[in-house]
């Protein structure tokens, strides 16, 4: 089944929206969601609505690309600027920006960036966690979790990254684990399960965290303490 991947296009003129719409149209992987004139609208979208590929120009009244961009939780989105001031370009790569297109954008040209968007997105949603809540769908970037504890019905996702503090879902552990990536992840008991990328050292049954936390390998699960191991002598 193909993907189709959502775009938002920001640009004060209406030329070059439209050229971009009709790019858009022609390419099979894309979608086009919103189109705006307004950047200021397009930051009240793009708080609220989810895009996975934003064009936008970087000259225009009230609010630049640039300023769009620095005052949104940009997380899960890429962005390629369409301008017609080649000057900018050293700032909009600071921005981690996917590629800069200099108008009129022919279509051969608005193809190779975003060839360059799709095969950052696939691995994006390689190291992306998808998990239902309710009607919504989280989305768990895999490097930012660093151990998750079952309890009850519920599972806390636990990560240093993690502003808000743990995670927590209802859902069962056994299922949760299937979706996790096999040689990242380590179930170490029947209710815990540990990131390699978090592990500092395991000691006789223990697994040692890079924070301090300290979990016990239950005796079902010995056996993976030296698969883990050989997996941190590789690191």
């Amino acid at each position: 089944m193909r993907t189709t991947y959502n775009c938002v296009v920001i640009d004060d003129e209406p030329a070059p929206r439209e050229i971009l719409a009709k790019h858009i149209a022609r390419h099979s992987a894309l979608s086009l969601l919103k189109s705006f004139d307004d950047a200021q609208k397009a930051l009240s979208y793009l708080r609220k609505n989810k895009a996975d590929i934003v064009f936008l120009d970087i000259e225009m009244p009230q609010l630049s690309g640039m300023q769009l961009i620095e005052n949104l939780d940009t997380e899960g989105m890429l962005f390629i600027f369409v301008t017609a001031h080649p000057q900018f370009a050293v700032d909009a790569f600071a921005l981690d920006a996917v590629d800069y297109l200099s108008k009129p954008v022919s279509y051969e040209r608005f193809t190779q960036a975003v060839k360059k968007a799709l095969k950052r997105l696939e691995y994006m949603k390689e190291e992306t966690l998808v998990l239902s809540v309710g009607k919504e769908h989280l989305q768990i970037d895999l490097n930012k979790i660093d151990w998750i504890m079952a309890e009850n019905y519920y599972v806390n996702i636990h990560g240093h990254k993690f502003a808000a503090g743990p995670l927590i879902v209802r859902l069962p552990l056994y299922k949760l684990e299937k979706l996790l990536p096999q040689g990242k992840f380590f179930k170490i008991s029947r209710s815990v399960i540990v990131g390699l990328h978090y592990i500092k050292k395991i000691r006789n049954n223990e697994v040692i965290l890079r924070n301090g936390e300290r979990f016990t390998v239950s005796r079902s699960y010995k056996y993976i303490t030296g698969v883990i191991e050989n997996k941190l002598l590789l690191q």
